[in-house]
């Protein structure tokens, strides 16, 4: 059986799906209807670089050198970064209703790996009684 490289894989899904939505854009909007500016630009590129595929290559060097369920818990950050590089970068407003978000984002990434955590420490425990 061959194995297929987890970058190559991920970068095949990023190429059809950005294929999927060009057509898909190119037929309900005008190419002409993009303001082609300084902010579009660098925030396509900021996108692009920083948001899928900088994201995507260390999601995957994550996964190779952990455990894959504790490395996709932190797939949680990604709505809490945007809200702090929206505050910090583009002036957003932050309210109370983000910073409670950010606390429940940080204790569900907290509680489910202490759970993970501890059912491995019970696994360990119980193997060494011969349980």
């Amino acid at each position: 059986m061959h194995s297929v490289d987890s970058l190559w894989m991920v970068a095949f899904q990023c190429l059809i799906g950005g294929c999927v939505l060009m057509i898909a854009g190119l037929w309900s909007e005008n190419w002409s209807s993009i303001v082609w500016n300084d902010t579009f630009i660098w925030g396509l590129s900021f996108g692009t670089i920083l948001g899928i595929a900088l994201s995507w290559i260390l999601y995957v060097i994550l996964v190779k050198k952990g455990d894959a369920s504790v490395v996709a818990t932190f797939t949680f950050l990604v709505p809490m970064l945007a809200v702090i590089i929206g505050t910090v970068l583009l002036n957003e407003p932050f309210t109370k209703l983000l910073f409670l978000g950010i606390v429940l984002i940080v204790a569900s990434i907290y509680l489910v790996n202490k759970k993970q955590k501890q059912e491995s420490n019970q696994v360990i425990i119980q193997e060494k009684m011969g349980v």
